[in-house]
């Protein structure tokens, strides 16, 4: 792909926001269900992802199933074969470029015996391109296990299924698997694909309207962050540093935004806790710290003043920048703020007063406009806007058509009344986990 990318997916043809670009099985994935929620002080709370290639957890199954299935399947270590492995504890990489591997060997096999490679006659088979395969039940070296392990912190994704019976009760299951041809997408902070799992299979779906020769980029970790807590993300599992015009921006602001960055971090781990209890109706006591909310609404403020001292910047490079310290315009929706790109044309006679759920929202579609984590922030929004101005607002009304218009680009067309439903249940899963207020990966 040039820059250093290595390889990397391409559109071939222009796609509208919403399309459906690719459906694939996972090569191996597995599995752990987690029958406690957090209902109170001490409970386990569990939280969302996208890719989950440090998910500990499942990680160590997952590299047991997948030499399992190379144990038994010719087909399955080539496959394992084309894929990134990252670099080893002492420096170790893959020799570059990696083979860019043939569509005959990503398209699924036949269900005919006689035309599958995982039979242990013991006699030596071809590939399509005449080499020599390995023959299947071949004990695999030290090496190879190794690499495996590297590939699946490299390559896995993960999600979660959430089964509610009421607000309170519900169950959810972790599971995490390696897809390969999602597996050659590679990262951006303004991601223009999302993965959306429909059973075991996986749909690349494109956020936002794409170009044909565009490449497709997925986010491989939570994107809503500050710069600083990316970079830790992208160097402590993927070994690598983006740099796409977001990063680049805030990577500019650096000097001005370390000590807001810093200060965001602490208060809106403190505030988590608090405000999960308030939502799930909890007793309040030691664990409550509502002076971390609060804190952490204020640091908006500073932020707004630092982005008027840069007259260069955008309207959608400001909102890339809000869009790392989302949960502080979050903590406190009610909060209304001169709009400052309007202060910047001369045609509006007067400032124009925003609150921050607004702001908010506008920085996370900026971001991706079709993301599973902005239809969360616009969960969020929706259900600020209704306790604050009630169910029949305006503001909530306006929210409530930007959410449904989100799921319209994650999950296609469908109806009102089912896009309405998809709404409500991000807001229950959000809410309920805290995941919108969480700085840890499950």
């Amino acid at each position: 792909m040039g820059g250093g990318r290595g390889r990397g997916l391409v559109l071939t043809t222009d796609a509208a926001a919403g399309e459906i670009l690719l459906v694939c099985n996972p090569v191996a994935m597995v599995s752990k269900a987690e029958t406690k929620i957090a209902e109170g002080p001490g409970a386990t709370v569990l939280r969302t992802g996208c890719w989950t290639g440090s998910h500990e957890v499942l990680a160590d199954q997952l590299v047991a199933l997948l030499c399992a299935k190379a144990f038994r399947s010719c087909r399955i270590r080539k496959l394992l074969s084309t894929l990134c492995a990252g670099s080893a504890g002492g420096g170790q990489t893959d020799r570059l470029p990696l083979p860019v591997p043939s569509i005959d060997l990503l398209v699924e096999q036949s269900s005919d015996p006689s035309k599958r490679d995982d039979h242990g006659d013991g006699a030596a088979k071809q590939d399509d391109e005449g080499f020599k395969q390995e023959v299947p039940g071949m004990l695999m070296s030290l090496q190879e296990m190794e690499r495996i392990f590297r590939v699946v912190q490299c390559n896995a994704f993960g999600y979660t299924r959430v089964q509610r019976k009421s607000k309170k009760e519900m169950s959810r299951c972790w599971s995490c698997g390696i897809w390969m041809l999602p597996s050659f997408l590679n990262h951006s902070c303004t991601p223009n694909v999302a993965s959306v799992i429909v059973g075991d299979a996986m749909m690349i779906v494109a956020s936002r309207s794409l170009k044909s020769n565009e490449e497709l980029t997925v986010s491989y970790f939570d994107i809503f962050r500050p710069l600083k807590e990316r970079r830790c993300s992208m160097l402590k599992s993927w070994s690598f540093i983006c740099c796409c015009k977001r990063c680049q921006v805030e990577g500019s602001l650096q000097e001005s935004l370390n000590f807001l960055s810093q200060a965001y971090s602490f208060q809106e781990t403190e505030a988590a806790h608090t405000l999960q209890a308030r939502h799930l109706g909890s007793p309040a006591d030691d664990t409550w710290n509502v002076s971390s909310v609060v804190n952490l609404a204020i640091l908006p403020e500073i932020l707004e003043k630092v982005l008027l001292r840069q007259p260069g910047l955008s309207r959608d490079e400001s909102n890339w920048i809000r869009a790392s310290f989302i949960c502080g315009y979050l903590a406190d929706g009610q909060r209304l703020m001169t709009d400052p790109d309007h202060l910047k044309e001369e045609r509006y006679k007067k400032p124009v007063k925003r609150s921050y759920l607004e702001i908010a929202l506008d920085a996370a579609e900026t971001v991706s406009p079709g993301h599973p984590q902005t239809l969360q922030i616009a969960a969020v929004c929706q259900d600020r806007a209704i306790h604050m101005y009630g169910k029949n607002s305006l503001l909530v009304k306006q929210v409530s058509k930007r959410a449904m218009r989100i799921c319209l680009r994650l999950f296609g067309k469908q109806t009102d009344e089912i896009l309405k439903k998809l709404v409500i249940a991000a807001t229950l899963d959000v809410l309920s986990s805290c995941v919108m207020f969480s700085n840890q990966k499950i």
